[in-house]
């Protein structure tokens, strides 16, 4: 969920595989029965919002398979068009990536099979991190997927830069209080860049500013999910928060960097401090070998304020098994097969190759994350996992793009902070939830 801007770059990661073709889309399209009897394969079609995904796991699962073969495709980011096509009545494909925000909403379009028995009965079902479960399977209380990757937001630091600060680089800061004195002392070794390299631009508004709302104890929509909670001091004070950082110099442009600027400046040694995801790992490593063999970067949660619990936006994608394939008995027993797979340590792998988070605990003890500097960075992640959140809502989107304005607006000084998330909210009220 790192915004659209870090998907489109994920090339600099290493993937498994070359890409293959857009198949044919939905159901058996082998020759003969499909069942791999007399030679032949059934054919299903995978489609996902990352290329890399949609590239890497029909590549390698193809390589191990003689009964099935997966076609994978990329589709729009956010889904646009696999959306018109599923009201339109057609079948957009048999397996499904999905962002894990959109869960509630296909679910909703009738468009994801009950998995539930098959779930259950997977062998590798109690190695599923806890942070996962349910939020990664369910759908208004029906098992509809399993969790594919992860993906979570904090902040990765520059260790030399602390100790040349005078800041402890084994005690990075964990309150708002101490994330703002470290940011002063930073700033006075660069005249040129800032100290924190952070941007709220696109969808990086949810991935990395929301955390700090929740950190404060408030909420984005209340649980019953039909009003906005960002009028309320908690929301309101995390965004003044972040005003205040902006207002001072110590930050990037937070409404015009882009997601690979701030990396760079980073990887480059110009800021200290970089808010991330476990992207952030793979990009170090490609551009800046030195600062990646020497482990001369820490991770950290992002900061609360004192007393609170620090927090994180956790996202990803779940796989899904359309609902239509359930017509054909080959075409769903393939789909079960490549799901099962994913979470196979051939898949798990594929995961790590692309640079994300595995969903299974055992996931973490194979491959590169068995590695250094992995395991600091996997300590991070494993309490990202058990205090991150993550809005599941059937309006998710439209809440989403009345929010980022709002942020913008306060950030450049055009509105208060209050006002900015007052009129917000009212427009959520009345524009997307009153719909």
């Amino acid at each position: 969920m790192a915004g659209d801007s870090k998907w489109r770059r994920r090339q600099i990661l290493k993937t498994t595989g070359a890409g293959l073709a857009a198949g044919g889309l939905a159901g058996c399209t082998g020759d003969g029965d499909g069942d791999g009897g007399d030679g032949s394969k059934t054919t299903i079609s995978f489609i996902d919002r990352v290329q890399s995904s949609a590239d890497a796991y029909p590549a390698a699962f193809n390589e191990s398979q003689d009964e099935v073969q997966v076609d994978g495709r990329k589709v729009g980011d956010r889904y646009e068009d696999v959306i018109t096509q599923i009201r339109a009545g057609e079948q957009p494909g048999d397996v499904i990536g999905l962002d894990v925000v959109q869960l509630e909403l296909f679910n909703d379009l009738g468009a994801l099979a009950d998995i539930g028995s098959f779930a259950d009965d997977l062998e590798v079902r109690d190695d599923i991190l806890g942070g996962l479960d349910p939020l990664f399977f369910e759908a208004s209380d029906t098992t509809v997927a399993l969790p594919f990757w992860i993906d979570a937001s904090f902040y990765y630091y520059n260790k030399n830069h602390f100790e040349e600060a005078g800041l402890d680089p084994e005690s990075p800061p964990e309150t708002w209080t101490e994330f703002e004195e470290a940011a002063a002392a930073l700033d006075e070794l660069n005249d040129e860049f800032p100290p924190i390299g952070m941007s709220f631009n696109g969808g990086l508004a949810e991935f990395l500013f929301w955390p700090f709302i929740w950190s404060n104890g408030g909420q984005i929509i209340n649980d019953a999910g039909d009003e906005a909670m960002i009028d309320r001091d908690p929301a309101i004070e995390a965004l003044e928060f972040w005003v205040n950082l902006s207002d001072q110099g110590y930050t990037t442009d937070l409404i015009a960097s882009e997601w690979p600027d701030f990396h760079s400046q980073f990887a480059g040694g110009d800021t200290s401090i970089m808010a991330s995801s476990q992207y952030g790992i793979g990009y170090i490593q490609e551009n800046n070998q030195e600062m990646y063999e020497n482990e001369n970067f820490g991770t950290a949660l992002f900061p609360a304020p004192e007393g609170k619990e620090r927090s994180s936006f956790l996202g990803g994608n779940s796989i899904s098994i359309i609902s239509d394939a359930k017509d054909d008995e080959a075409t769903f027993e393939a789909a079960k097969e490549f799901l099962r797979w994913t979470l196979s340590e051939e898949g798990m792998e594929t995961t790590q190759s692309n640079g994300d988070l595995p969903p299974r605990s055992r996931g973490f003890e194979i491959g590169s994350f068995a590695e250094e500097p992995y395991s600091t960075y996997i300590e991070q992640a494993e309490v990202a996992l058990d205090q991150g959140k993550v809005l599941i809502h059937p309006n998710y989107e439209g809440i989403a793009q009345e929010m980022r304005p709002a942020v913008e607006a306060a950030i450049a000084g055009n509105k208060s902070a209050k006002q900015a998330f007052t009129d917000a909210a009212n427009r959520i009220n009345n524009d997307v939830l009153g719909e």
